[in-house]
């Protein structure tokens, strides 16, 4: 059954990116391929960045969303070999992009005071 779920904001999104980063993505990931798990995040931030109205927090989600790429094409390749220094320099690289690259662009989405209290009814 391929699934048709996409996380539609901010903090949806981030849920996804966390499971991404728990589970070993060469693995299959509930039921999901590498590919989907990481579609899921992709599609999450393409809809953050469709709400934004900040260029700052679209650039860093574009950013995102292109070493999501090449982290994904990282884990693909040490699927066959299951080099665990390789997952492991990998999914640390993950986390970076995700607290570095992914959480900085939050605050900037919103333009409120609380801005870094981005809760999951927020229309971001």
């Amino acid at each position: 059954m391929k699934n048709t779920y996409t996380p539609s904001g901010y903090s949806q999104t981030s849920d996804e990116f966390a499971a991404l980063m728990v589970d070993a993505p060469e693995f299959e990931m509930n039921g999901m391929s590498l590919a989907e798990a990481f579609g899921l995040v992709r599609g999450g931030i393409d809809t953050v960045i469709s709400k934004s109205k900040s260029a700052q927090a679209t650039a860093l989600l574009v950013t995102c969303k292109s070493e999501l790429d090449v982290i994904q094409s990282i884990f693909a390749s040490n699927a066959e070999v299951r080099d665990v220094n390789v997952r492991k320099e990998t999914r640390k690289r993950l986390q970076r992009l995700y607290y570095d690259v992914y959480l900085a662009a939050g605050p900037l989405l919103k333009s409120v005071r609380h801005a870094d209290e981005i809760g999951p009814d927020d229309d971001v």
